[in-house]
Formats: structure tokens, sequence, C-alpha cells
């Protein structure tokens, strides 16, 4: 009888140790959006022969086929070697019935794992470097103006992200800011948010307009852009003294002005294509910049598409529609709590569902 329970204990502190960390959560993380990240990377690097023509199971089985051809060839040659000697034990140990061929096919595999987790784990450190040097480039704090309340909201889809915001105090009563968004996800696009960081501070100093910095940028950027990315930025100068904002937009999200002596919605919109999306285009001349008089309760939204295109469950997009009812209903409160009540709203629509892109919020009121 203590036998039993002795091993019954044991058994149960194994399945604790094994189980130690996982929840609902990561089990939804899993299956829902880890599962479908690999096999979106796999399908990259599978080279589709299917034609119109193949019937139903035998295109299935191609894309099958490719998928795994894929995931062995990203294997180092000596890892795939040792993983075609397990599959090829674990072949033989089926038809001869033999779990000795069995056991050494799943000691390779589980080898092999290990290697493959150490080289992940150490790439997680790097990143994890990279993210912790990413935040740090990032404002410590909100700049203290007279006049203005600032709040931010920033949330990376990975460990680092393409999002970009920072502000700039010009003198005591002018503040630069620019949001920016680079195409894409992960450490490519954060490496070119941080080289923007670097252009926009450096104009910003040189009391450039807004208009000014995005040619200024498109300059030096477009042409060192590789093909598939691009950067959507837009720059506002507030100035309390002038009581006036002056803005230029690369093709980004509008920010939405809502001005308080009318209780009207307005969507900023001056003209402007995304720095590097058409390198052969005359990017000066088909950006404008934009001046808006500032008046007490004026509050003004600055956002990333990863806020408007935020899906729940049933892949239903947050949308440009519902941001702007929640501006005209919140309009009223500070813009910390504004950007807490908007954040809310957002996690309550997404629910369980995973953020799939970097999000930024940034709200300034007069």
């Amino acid at each position: 009888m203590n036998q039993k329970k002795s091993k019954f204990h044991t058994l149960k502190e194994f399945y604790q140790l094994y189980t130690s960390g996982l929840s609902r959560d990561e089990v939804e993380r899993l299956l829902k959006r880890e599962s479908l990240d690999v096999l979106s990377y796999y399908k990259r690097g599978a080279v589709s022969k299917n034609s119109a023509e193949d019937n139903f199971p035998k295109r299935q089985l191609l894309v099958v086929k490719e998928i795994f051809l894929s995931f062995v060839l990203k294997l180092t040659p000596a890892r795939r070697l040792f993983y075609g000697m397990a599959v090829i034990l674990f072949i033989f140990a089926l038809f001869i019935s033999n779990l000795f061929y069995g056991l050494i096919a799943f000691l390779i595999l589980n080898l092999l794992l290990a290697f493959e987790l150490a080289d992940k784990m150490v790439s997680k450190d790097e990143l994890e470097i990279a993210r912790n040097i990413q935040l740090g480039l990032q404002p410590e704090k909100n700049p203290e103006i007279k006049g203005l309340e600032i709040a931010v909201f920033y949330q990376p889809a990975r460990e680092v992200g393409g999002d970009y915001y920072d502000f700039i105090q010009l003198d005591d009563h002018r503040i630069a800011l620019i949001v920016g968004d680079v195409s894409g996800k992960g450490m490519p696009a954060a490496l070119y948010a941080v080289r923007l960081q670097g252009l926009f501070e450096l104009l910003a100093k040189n009391q450039a307009s807004p208009k000014q910095m995005l040619v200024r940028i498109n300059d030096v950027i477009a042409q060192r852009l590789k093909k598939n990315y691009f950067i959507t930025a837009v720059i506002a100068i507030f100035d309390t003294k002038e009581k006036k904002l002056h803005l230029a937009r690369a093709g980004h999200n509008p920010p939405i002005y809502f001005k308080s002596a009318t209780k009207e919605i307005v969507w900023l919109k001056p003209s402007g294509i995304g720095i590097g999306l058409n390198k052969n285009s005359n990017f000066d001349n088909e950006m404008s910049e934009k001046s808006i008089d500032i008046s007490e309760g004026d509050l003004f939204l600055f956002y990333t598409d990863g806020i408007t295109e935020a899906r729940n469950g049933l892949k239903v997009e947050f949308g440009e529609e519902r941001l702007g009812k929640i501006v005209a209903e919140e309009a009223h409160l500070s813009a910390e709590e504004f950007k807490d009540k908007l954040v809310t709203q957002l996690n309550h629509f997404v629910k369980k569902a995973f953020w799939e892109d970097d999000a930024t919020i940034v709200v300034i009121k007069a």
C-alpha cells in the first residue's frame, strides 16, 4: 500500500514538474498563434508546384510534402543527417517490431530537439537584450510642457517591434512628436525604427519643419530600404505660445482631432506617401503640411495601424469608425484617463485573441 502511494506521489511530482508554468493562455497561444506563425514560416520556404488541376487530397498532400521539405532544409547539414537517421530507424523499428531501434530514434530526435532549443534560447536572450535597448531608446517619461497633457501606450507584437514614437522638447513652449511604423514586425523592422529615431532627433534639433523632416528622412532612408519594406510616419510640432499645431504625414494613419468648441471630430489628412513606398516618386511635391489653431480642451490622437487593425476572435477589425466613436464620447477625459479608457476598450474587443501587430497610442490634450 505504501509502495503504491509512493509511486503515485512520484508520478504526481513528475506531472507537476512537467506542467509547471502551463496555463490555458499558454496552450491557446501555442495552438492559435505560434502554430500559425510556424506554418507560415515554413510555407514561405516551400516552393509550390501545385497545379490547379490537382484534386483536393493530392493538392493537400503536396502542400504537406513541401512544408516538410522546407522544414528539413532549415536544419544544418549535420542535424539533417541525424534527423534522417532517426526517421529511418523509426520506420525500421515499426517494420520489424523492434523496440530498441525505436528507442534509438527517440533519443536522436530528443538530442536534436535539445540542440534546437539551445539555439532558440541563445536567440531569445539576444532578442531580450535588443528589446531592452529599444525600450531604453524610447522617452523615459513624457515631456512636461505647460498647456499640454500627454499620455502614451506602446505594445510590440513580438520582443521587438517596428512601431516608433519619440518627443523632442525644442524649447519651453514647443515639442516635436513623431509616430512611425515600419512595415513588418520583429528585428528587421526594429532596426529601421532605430535609424528613423536618429534622423528625427538630429533634424528636430536643427529646427526643421515637419514637412522638411520627413523629406530629409526620405532622402536618407528610401534608397537604403530593402525590397518590400517601407515606413509611414507623422510628425507634429505643438507650440503652446502661438497655440498652433504644425503637422505633416508620410502615408501614416491620419491623427484624430477633437475640437472642444464644436465637439467635432476631424481626421487630419495632409497629403504624403510612405517613405520608400515609391522610390521614383517626387516625395517633396506630393507632401503638404497642415497648421491648426489649438484651443483649451482640444484632443489629438496619434496611433499606428496595430490599433485600427486589432482583430477579435471572429477576425473583425477594431476599425477607424469604432476608434472615432470612442474619441467623440470620451474626449472630455484627461489624456491619461482617455488613454486608459481606449486601451481597456481595445482589450475588451480583442478578448482572447492575440495582438497581431505592434500597437502605439499617443494622446495629447490642450
